[in-house]
């Protein structure tokens, strides 16, 4: 309930874990609910782990809107903020983050945001993007459970991006940084993504 002194910790993550109730709330009238369906596109919300997510991301703009702020971020795409995303995927001109390398100054300048020379630069950021170390372009897929570190790991013990999507998560789970539940999500991931990397 709102108004409530609760003992929080950071557990493993940086997501805090509720451990206890140290004082109710007053009126006890302000419940916190979890939601059951997406505040955007209003799908049923899946629960994974510690995180709610909308349960038909593909349908749902703001999903699209998340995963293409995150590979921006993670392929350090300077200029592309939540604005310009946001605006070009309801226009259709993200759909994914391979739609990013297609995109031209011309295009960019059709969204309200979006003057030439801010086009022009934001092209050429992309441009810089296309060759990445393969730790961010890892990481740069959203694949569960694969941060920085682990991504790191993964890219410097295979070298290409061809070896890393052949092995088993039984081969991945024997690097330091990984288990099993890790290892699982980056093959899944990987298969996930296949499209998107070709």
């Amino acid at each position: 309930h709102l108004g409530a002194r609760i003992a929080m910790v950071r557990r493993g993550g940086v997501i805090p874990h509720v451990e206890r109730v140290i004082e109710a709330a007053a009126d006890g009238a302000n419940a916190i609910v979890a939601p059951s369906t997406c505040p955007a596109c209003g799908a049923a919300v899946v629960e994974d782990g510690d995180f709610l997510l909308c349960g038909d991301p593909s349908a749902c703009i703001a999903a699209r809107v998340g995963r293409l702020l995150h590979f921006v971020e993670a392929c350090d795409i300077q200029g592309l903020g939540d604005v310009l995303v946001e605006e070009a995927v309801q226009r259709g001109l993200f759909k994914s983050p391979a739609d990013l390398f297609r995109v031209t100054s011309a295009q960019l300048t059709t969204l309200e945001q979006c003057g030439e020379k801010n086009a022009n630069k934001i092209v050429a950021e992309i441009a810089k993007a296309k060759s990445l170390p393969l730790d961010a372009l890892l990481r740069s897929l959203g694949i569960a459970n694969l941060g920085k570190t682990a991504a790191r790991a993964l890219a410097e013990r295979y070298a290409s991006l061809a070896t890393i999507r052949a092995l088993t998560a039984a081969e991945i789970a024997q690097i330091k940084e990984f288990d099993d539940v890790i290892a699982q999500s980056v093959v899944d991931g990987l298969k996930e993504n296949a499209a998107l990397l070709e």
